[in-house]
């Protein structure tokens, strides 16, 4: 329970003392440290900070779908500074990329198309939910 209830905090703040979550959830902070390291690795993998589309590095994002998963395209993918976010699915790659300008996105494009990948792009207007789910 206390897992659950740190990893609602950290969350909602990440940036939250554990001493002051101590103090609110009234639980030892000794308590909340070591449930935090028992996390560390396996459920929380690293501290980074989350861009959005309303990040003023981007001018849009977009869910780049592939449906055919060549070893290079996937590299191609996993190299580019533009993307965020890569998932192998089961008939190709999902890629969320950032994209700063239109020659960008049009180089992502043309890449793909010289090496016959069947693909769409699909324009995120704006986040309805982000980063919610809190295991039980």
């Amino acid at each position: 329970m206390k897992k659950q209830l740190l990893l609602r905090e950290l969350r909602s703040n990440a940036r939250h003392p554990i001493t002051s979550i101590s103090r609110k959830e009234k639980i030892p902070v000794t308590t909340l440290y070591a449930a935090l390291k028992n996390l560390e690795g396996s459920v929380i993998r690293k501290y980074s900070s989350l861009l959005g589309p309303a990040s003023k590095l981007s001018r849009e994002l977009l869910l780049v779908e592939t449906r055919n998963g060549s070893q290079e395209i996937r590299n191609l993918l996993r190299e580019s500074p533009a993307v965020n976010n890569l998932y192998r699915t089961q008939k190709g790659f999902t890629a969320q990329v950032f994209t700063r300008n239109r020659k960008e996105k049009k180089r992502i494009k043309k890449f793909l198309e010289e090496h016959n990948a069947v693909f769409s792009f699909h324009e995120l207007k704006e986040p309805l939910a982000e980063e919610i789910f809190v295991p039980e």
